[in-house]
């Protein structure tokens, strides 16, 4: 089975030059995304698998090579699933 990832459900987002700025409500932790994170934060508006970010991040970022994004994927998710701002199911 694929593992899935989705935002989680106490956090709150704000754009901030380029980058996006997390809250989450329950931690009281405060998260800043860089461009390519935050392009991830927004297609975790619906669950999706690595793959489907892998694809995405190959489509949006011209010149990305799929090896290489997959580790800065599975990277950044590990990290927001470590910061509890995103689920993982």
């Amino acid at each position: 089975m694929t593992d899935m990832y989705q935002r989680g459900t106490s956090v709150e987002e704000a754009p901030m030059e380029g980058e996006t700025l997390l809250y989450h409500k329950e931690t009281k932790k405060f998260c800043r995304l860089n461009a390519t994170a935050a392009f991830l934060w927004q297609c975790l508006e619906q669950p999706r698998s690595v793959e489907d970010l892998v694809a995405a991040v190959c489509y949006e970022f011209e010149g990305v090579e799929p090896d290489r994004a997959r580790h800065d994927v599975l990277a950044a998710v590990d990290e927001m699933v470590e910061l509890s701002v995103v689920a993982k199911s």
